[in-house]
């Protein structure tokens, strides 16, 4: 019995003085005892036993503080109020950053902007036209407007030629949206006959949207007042079509649709908005 426990030792002793070393070391730095030794610095110890602990690969309990946790009270959703359209649902046409580079444009063709105090590129004409008839916008309504009373003034006032797209492409890309513009009409009588409200809202959507980026000013307000007169439509819905609608006038530059829209939107939104879209329209009522 006293060589199988003479044995047994030999075969553990590392691991018999770590955990002895470790015992007497958390005895002297125990937090709530006030005995010390004097020769070993507190942190020294406290690393020594650390690191016999790992070359000897053993562990050691940590006790660690109890987390609480806390509950939230979670509030019944109204059925009644629609949540607004959200990052990735909402509109992102028209582009108001085109919008502001439209706005430098006619402010260099006016004179009373120049290239070198916007630090604008010398072809910035250029670039705003071909982003307007680009495949990201084609727009032609816009670039035809635009090149009549801005571009040419531009070209007068910065003396800098600008590349523009010829009157059959512009006509082709018309013809174009006509086709696309009906495709998508056929698609909410499609929804009306054969699907529900939803499947209306959201066709009637994709049109007004469409317009909003690719077809006139006129033409895109005229798709938001068909969202606007559908039946059983939900007033977050309906703030959402003013909403997008007034985005249109504000990037045309028509400041008084505009208003009227956003004064509408607000007094809808007091009236039976949900806190979202009351907190959205809140700067501006």
């Amino acid at each position: 019995l006293q060589n199988n426990k003479t044995d047994f030792f030999f075969e553990n002793k590392a691991l018999i003085f770590s955990f002895c070393h470790h015992r007497k070391s958390t005895r002297l730095h125990h937090p709530h005892k006030t005995h010390f030794d004097p020769q070993t610095p507190p942190q020294s110890s406290i690393h020594s036993s650390l690191k016999m602990a790992e070359d000897d690969t053993t562990s050691m309990e940590v006790d660690t503080p109890a987390t609480t946790t806390t509950t939230t009270k979670r509030t019944k959703a109204n059925p009644h109020v629609t949540p607004s359209a959200s990052a990735e649902t909402a509109s992102k046409h028209p582009d108001m950053e085109l919008a502001q580079k439209i706005h430098r444009l006619q402010m260099i063709s006016s004179s009373k902007l120049s290239h070198e105090e916007a630090s604008l590129p010398s072809n910035y004409a250029d670039i705003v036209m071909s982003e307007i008839g680009g495949p990201e916008v084609e727009n032609p309504s816009l670039y035809e407007h635009l090149k009549d009373t801005v571009v040419s003034a531009y070209v007068d006032n910065a003396g800098e030629e600008v590349t523009l797209l010829d009157d059959q492409t512009l006509t082709d890309m018309g013809i174009a949206h006509k086709k696309t513009l009906s495709e998508l009409e056929k698609k909410v009588e499609e929804a009306r006959e054969s699907a529900g409200d939803m499947e209306v809202l959201s066709a009637r959507f994709d049109v007004a949207r469409f317009a909003a980026k690719s077809l006139s000013k006129e033409e895109a307000l005229k798709a938001y007042e068909d969202i606007v007169a559908l039946p059983k439509l939900s007033s977050g819905k309906t703030i959402d079509a003013i909403m997008e609608s007034a985005r249109v006038a504000s990037f045309h530059g028509d400041t008084k649709t505009n208003t009227e829209l956003v004064d509408k939107a607000v007094k809808m939104a007091n009236d039976g908005g949900d806190w979202d879209r009351r907190n959205r329209l809140m700067p501006s009522s």
